[in-house]
């Protein structure tokens, strides 16, 4: 049967702290979304694990948002440099959409979710940065083409008004 993409729910322990590179091999990043709970480690664990946590992302090209995300809940006061958009004070500040009550599904929807387990792995089997730098310049551009519409029509109002 198709797991459905609800949250991974992956809970750190101080003796854990010298495996990470280990428990991230094992979880599985992009392929459904994952929350490390980290929040019951002293401060000094928790920066630790964070540092350590972002470095191997780094090191390893792991992308943390695409196509599941990767979140982390931690009750740290000050994370400083680390990605924020990522980080919650506990999980029920963790975006809701992958937060469902498990019921049996129809035969319509079993359809529907083998399209999209199908689809989930083609995702995982493109070159993600190579894809995300397409679309970031993409952006770009859309944003420059925006900005000169915009100058367009806010002369072409003066021009109206004047006429």
């Amino acid at each position: 049967m198709i797991k459905l993409p609800f949250y991974d729910e992956i809970n750190i322990e101080p003796k854990d702290l010298f495996s990470i590179e280990k428990i991230i091999e094992k979880s599985k990043i992009g392929k459904v979304p994952i929350y490390f709970q980290i929040s019951y480690l002293s401060k000094k664990h928790q920066k630790e694990f964070l540092n350590d946590f972002f470095e191997l992302a780094k090191k390893n090209d792991l992308n943390l948002y695409f196509p599941y995300p990767v979140y982390i809940i931690s009750n740290l006061e000050d994370i400083g440099e680390f990605e924020t958009r990522l980080i919650f004070k506990n999980a029920d500040d963790l975006p809701s959409f992958y937060k469902k009550d498990l019921q049996k599904l129809r035969a319509k929807e079993v359809t529907i979710l083998k399209k999209i387990f199908f689809n989930s792995e083609r995702i995982n089997n493109i070159d993600n940065r190579s894809k995300l730098n397409f679309v970031m310049e993409n952006a770009k551009n859309q944003k420059h083409l925006f900005e000169l519409t915009k100058e367009f029509n806010f002369l072409k109002n003066i021009l109206d008004e004047l006429e």
